[in-house]
């Protein structure tokens, strides 16, 4: 056995009357755990790089091979210590070495392999436009290999600024072929099924998402909200976890929700829940523009917004840390880069989570 400190967690010390101080700085947490330790434990700390075994520590600090167990055993136990090294072997050469490393510090069991859960994951995808394209594009550079890809359009020169992966000979295709065979040129073992349909009823949701882990919309026809409430009624009718993509609105992108069945509320949950705020503060929603009308936008907004919702997934399927989104919303100003949470919670009444 090779102890070393996980990947994500920082080391931090200083002398004290007594010895040393050291602090352990867990990353994903942002928790600090503390220890009060002499000389010889630092020395054995600073070895613990995954190169050198128990017994040639102790032989290089001097000390008993009982003595530098305990003090691994110690660290182990607060989840500060990886002394296992055979997931992230599978992935030396490839080209998940670094996020596997990534992905090493949030595991707390030998046998969690993030990275195989979302090779094995299989997501559809509903709209490939400025979100949709980015968000298919990051799942497959995660790893994802199985698709199924969701639009009713063609490529058009006017998706050029701000949608992935077309081109100027790809106008006039339809983007789920193209995005297809993009997706598969750099992803041999990809798997796509593509389907070039309006998702407007209940049927067609339920056949697109049709033995699959994940759905993500990223449509706006034939409206947002319209979409969106009927994406999660069906897939809550499914007990399938759903993202919503939020999109973009001039300077602002919306984040989420991050919907999963049994874990958190609905999509009619969060209408409610923001009619409710509106009505309390004494305000009526006037609609004056379709909701489909397309408004201005940038290419780096897309990307940004889309790249949140790829780790939201990424999170879903592989389990290595909580969803962000589950029961909230974010609501980003590029013009600040301010982000502000909007939560909303279950409601006992609802007929969707509690049906």
């Amino acid at each position: 056995m090779k102890p070393m400190i996980k990947d994500g967690v920082s080391v931090l010390y200083r002398k004290t009357d007594e010895g040393y101080e050291v602090n352990f700085l867990i990353e994903s947490s942002s928790v600090i755990v503390p220890f009060s330790i002499d000389e010889s434990a630092l020395s054995c700390i600073k070895l613990l790089n995954g190169v050198h075994s128990i017994e040639s520590i102790a032989t290089i600090v001097g000390i008993s091979a009982e003595a530098v167990l305990s003090l691994t055993e110690m660290l182990q136990s607060n989840g500060l210590l990886q002394t296992f090294s055979t997931v992230g072997n599978n992935y030396v050469g490839s080209r998940f070495e670094t996020q596997v490393n990534f992905l090493a510090g949030f595991q707390t069991h030998p046998s969690d392999d993030f990275q195989n859960r979302i090779s094995n994951s299989k997501v559809t995808i509903i709209g490939l436009g400025g979100i949709g394209s980015w968000v298919a594009y990051g799942l497959v550079l995660a790893g994802v290999r199985k698709l199924t890809l969701v639009d009713t359009d063609v490529v058009e020169l006017s998706n050029l600024n701000r949608q992935c992966l077309y081109d100027p000979q790809s106008v006039g295709q339809p983007k789920v072929e193209v995005m297809s065979a993009k997706l598969c040129a750099f992803e041999p073992e990809l798997v796509t099924t593509n389907i070039q349909c309006l998702v407007d009823t209940s049927e067609t949701c339920a056949q697109v998402s049709t033995d699959s882990d994940l759905v993500i919309c990223c449509a706006d026809e034939p409206g947002t909200d319209e979409v969106n409430r009927l994406v999660s009624e069906t897939c809550f009718s499914q007990k399938l976890p759903h993202i919503l993509c939020g999109g973009y609105d001039g300077h602002l992108g919306f984040i989420g929700p991050t919907i999963v069945p049994g874990a958190s509320g609905c999509w009619f949950c969060y209408e409610q829940t923001l009619e409710h705020q509106l009505l309390a503060a004494g305000y009526h929603h006037l609609q004056i523009t379709p909701t489909q009308i397309k408004g201005g936008n940038l290419g780096s907004i897309s990307a940004i917004i889309a790249n949140y919702h790829v780790t939201e997934a990424l999170k879903v399927l592989s389990g290595f840390a909580k969803p962000t989104l589950l029961n909230q919303v974010a609501e980003m100003d590029f013009l600040t880069y301010t982000i502000h949470m909007r939560q909303y919670h279950k409601r006992s009444e609802c007929c969707i989570c509690n049906s």
